[in-house]
């Protein structure tokens, strides 16, 4: 159980890099200031990396 935890934190991990590229992608192609995709992207993985800070310290067990 605490690996299939694990992985999926890592899972989420990697999900959250690839949408941060994603949106500095996006917004180099834009001449907007800031895309809506970046800020949006920046909750998403500031949410990730707390959980999984939070994750590593603490056991169900």
């Amino acid at each position: 159980q605490v690996a299939l935890f694990g992985a999926f934190s890592t899972i989420l991990q990697s999900g959250a890099i690839v949408m941060l590229g994603y949106a500095f992608f996006r917004e180099s192609q834009e001449d907007a200031n800031q895309h809506v995709a970046v800020r949006i992207t920046m909750m998403l993985v500031g949410v990730v990396m707390v959980t999984s800070i939070v994750g590593r310290s603490f056991s169900l067990f």
